[in-house]
């Protein structure tokens, strides 16, 4: 694995999930990719301190590791995943 950088991006074509310089491979259970607040707020497209808002109310899961908080990449599609809009219903 590389350094790990500040922008996250998940490019299913070639099955992969970027954050900054360093790769992972994307398993079926996404349970082992644990992410920062900056990567995680970089993966949802949010300021971090909006994400720490939304942790404090308690809309999205965290783990704390010592004093600092840690997101599940699982956890955070399945939000993205949860509640999709625009879609027409019908023929």
């Amino acid at each position: 694995m590389g350094e790990i950088g500040t922008e996250a991006v998940c490019d299913s074509r070639n099955g992969k999930f970027t954050i900054g310089l360093g790769e992972r491979k994307i398993f079926e259970n996404q349970a082992d990719i644990w992410l920062t607040t900056k990567e995680a707020a970089d993966y949802l497209r949010i300021s971090p301190k909006c994400l720490l808002n939304l942790t404090s109310n308690g809309k999205v899961p965290y783990f704390k590791f010592g004093r600092r908080n840690r997101f599940l990449l699982s956890n955070l599609n399945k939000i993205l995943l949860a509640q999709p809009r625009g879609i027409s219903y019908g023929s």
